[in-house]
């Protein structure tokens, strides 16, 4: 059964706050000290706790992403790849990923206001954006990071990724009229 810092520090006689900074390479600790801590971890199977080192720094090291609700996110694979490169981006500098779906549209800004006054991510990824969008002056009025997928009216400065759709569509009628095509349509889907 692995134990804890308080409890190596116990069985080593020294106090936890020198356990945690051998551990965690600081140079006042001497080598003979800290080669002593971390042959006692290793033996008793002691790995820090990522949630007590997460609260100490005042980070979560996560970063959420708000869907919103009625959406059948998980049937489209380019959403899925896309949240596949999101979470391998975040793990890479050590952040999680966190997925929130709000019960219902009602409810998207209580949603949003747990995983920030909760503490619980560090930034937000706002996806499905409306022109006019509560979340985004809600975040923008608490001062919380976020980017969003999708634009907005809001004229304030906030972070965005989007497409230029009415560049692909240029592109794909020059392609289709190169081929020969003279009777080419546009079906598209929600405006907001």
């Amino acid at each position: 059964m692995p134990i804890n810092l308080r409890q190596l520090a116990k069985l080593l006689e020294i106090s936890p706050t020198t356990v945690s900074r051998a551990l965690a390479g600081y140079s006042d600790v001497s080598s003979k000290t800290r080669r002593r801590v971390q042959k006692a971890a290793k033996k008793h199977n002691y790995h820090p706790n990522p949630l007590a080192q997460r609260l100490q720094k005042g980070k979560a090291e996560t970063i959420g992403i708000a869907l919103s609700p009625g959406q059948n996110y998980f049937k489209d694979t380019f959403f899925l790849d896309l949240l596949a490169g999101i979470s391998v981006s975040l793990s890479k500098i050590g952040y999680d990923l966190t997925i929130a779906v709000a019960p219902d549209s009602s409810q998207e800004i209580k949603s949003l206001q747990r995983m920030v006054q909760g503490k619980r991510v560090d930034g937000v990824i706002l996806t499905e954006t409306k022109a006019q969008d509560e979340r985004i002056s809600y975040l923008l009025d608490q001062k919380f990071p976020f980017v969003l997928y999708g634009r907005t009216e809001d004229p304030r400065p906030h972070a965005f990724v989007d497409m230029d759709g009415e560049l692909a569509f240029r592109e794909a009628c020059k392609s289709l009229i190169e081929l020969g095509h003279k009777r080419i349509a546009l079906i598209n889907g929600k405006l907001e």
